[in-house]
């Protein structure tokens, strides 16, 4: 099933979100992004840059994990059916490496606090 990505009560993009851990309710899947991302990026990209930092210094860099936190939670992202049923969710994160391995596919990481709304075939316990 495919599940879209909203941020500001605009579709983002999409996933099927095909891998899961149940212990952490995090759920993983490649992101295909609508054209609407490109409004939204920048902030994903924060996250990519500590990341890039925290690979070459051992160290994240807490000011920018920070701001990005702050930024993130700006644009009220939310997880829906196509219905348009709400997934209620802790946090979105969508890994955007693209400009750093540009052959790189995007990929979110979704915590889902009601896991029994995602059960399919491939969710099923």
């Amino acid at each position: 099933m495919k599940y879209e990505v909203y941020a500001n009560e605009k579709c983002i993009g999409e996933s099927t979100l095909t891998k899961n851990d149940d212990g952490m309710g995090v759920y993983i899947g490649r992101f295909a992004p609508a054209s609407s991302y490109d409004e939204v990026r920048s902030v994903f990209l924060l996250y990519t840059k500590s990341a890039v930092i925290r690979e070459k210094t051992g160290q994240d860099d807490k000011q920018l994990l920070h701001q990005f936190f702050i930024e993130r939670d700006k644009l009220n992202l939310s997880l829906r059916q196509k219905n348009g049923v709400i997934i209620p969710t802790s946090w979105i994160l969508i890994l955007d490496f693209q400009d750093e391995i540009p052959e790189d596919e995007l990929e979110i990481h979704v915590q889902v606090t009601e896991p029994d709304l995602l059960k399919t075939p491939r969710h099923a316990r």
